[in-house]
């Protein structure tokens, strides 16, 4: 799913500041660059009230995807127990989670969504300072870190991370609504989500891979089976907001052809 939302300027112009600079361009190695965790931890107390250390209880990652299966690496044990939500993020059934409190959780934090930075790979994991060490100790063999310069780009983001929050969500809630009144004119039930970048769309027959598949061999429509993100997930396609509001009338005349 990717908003193709502006990116925040502070971020563009950050970066272009950033890739002048010599100082930015060798490995960036786990820690990464010493502003970038504190904006991060920043944001973190801003938003969620919490008081973190930078040094120990951030580490700055290539988006939330390789930290989500890297944990599993780093932390789980033959004989350990962990929860998966069913349906859910494809990397959870790969790297699994702990659901649980502060004393053995971690959270997981992309710029992706938020702040329309799917290409730039960047992301945090805040919490208990000794898994922070273990999930850091397991990178150091899969990467080197994000680059220093985007790394830049995200401080000052978080810097300002309400003014651009305000302006993504004004425009999904715009997409939702185009959306829901769109499908449900076309014959599906579903409520407006309250969060989000998806919409679940109940599909003929229950096949989902079945039905997606000959929506985008008729229609040139793609969606996502459920199946694809769990059994629970199956009779249902995840449709993303990822168009302007005028273009959902479009895609549900396309569903009801195929329907």
């Amino acid at each position: 799913g990717d908003s193709r939302l502006p990116i925040p300027d502070v971020a563009v112009e950050a970066l272009r500041e950033a890739a002048g600079d010599p100082a930015l361009q060798g490995y960036a190695f786990q820690r990464g660059l010493p502003a970038h965790r504190e904006s991060i931890a920043g944001w973190m107390g801003r938003r969620c009230g919490e008081s973190l250390d930078p040094w120990t209880e951030v580490l700055p990652v290539i988006g939330s995807k390789e930290a989500i299966a890297l944990t599993a690496f780093a932390l789980l044990d033959p004989g350990d127990t962990v929860l998966i939500p069913d349906p859910g993020y494809a990397p959870y059934f790969e790297g699994v989670l702990f659901a649980g409190g502060r004393e053995i959780g971690l959270e997981f934090h992309s710029f992706s969504k938020t702040y329309n930075m799917t290409g730039w790979r960047l992301g945090w994991v805040a919490g208990n300072a000794r898994l922070i060490a273990d999930l850091r100790r397991v990178k150091t063999f899969f990467d080197t870190g994000s680059y220093l310069g985007i790394q830049a780009a995200g401080a000052a983001v978080l810097a300002e991370a309400d003014r651009f929050i305000e302006r993504t969500v004004t425009a999904l809630r715009d997409r939702r609504d185009a959306a829901v009144q769109a499908f449900r004119g076309a014959g599906f039930e579903l409520e407006a989500p309250l969060a989000t970048l998806y919409l679940w769309l109940e599909v003929p027959g229950g096949d989902s891979a079945r039905w997606c598949r000959e929506l985008l061999e008729r229609e040139a429509l793609v969606l996502m089976p459920g199946a694809a993100l769990g059994s629970g997930g199956e009779g249902f396609a995840r449709a993303p907001l990822t168009v302007s509001p005028e273009r959902y009338a479009e895609v549900a005349a396309r569903l009801t052809a195929t329907a």
